[in-house]
């Protein structure tokens, strides 16, 4: 699943109407969904590597305490091979 994860949490309190999502709420959706891997997305332009390495550090906890799901953080150039069961 590819899920946008703009925000942290705290962005999110004030931002919460321009429809954007934080790691957390990905990560919900995706263990709620069944999916085995999660990459977030449309990160903010305005964070750094290091506050989206910490997102992306969050969201793994947040997928290891409450489901199985392999999160990443998707990068310029990356791509993703996609084959059917």
């Amino acid at each position: 699943m590819i899920h946008d994860a703009q925000y942290t949490e705290e962005e999110f309190v004030e931002l919460f109407d321009w429809g954007h999502s934080t790691p957390a709420f990905a990560v919900h959706v995706a263990i709620r969904a069944g999916v085995k891997r999660l990459d977030m997305f449309h990160h903010d332009p305005g964070h750094t590597d290091r506050q989206i390495d910490t997102m992306l550090r969050a969201a793994r906890q947040i997928a290891g305490s409450e489901g199985k799901v392999d999160v990443g953080a998707a990068k310029e150039g990356a791509t993703i091979e996609l084959r059917r069961r």
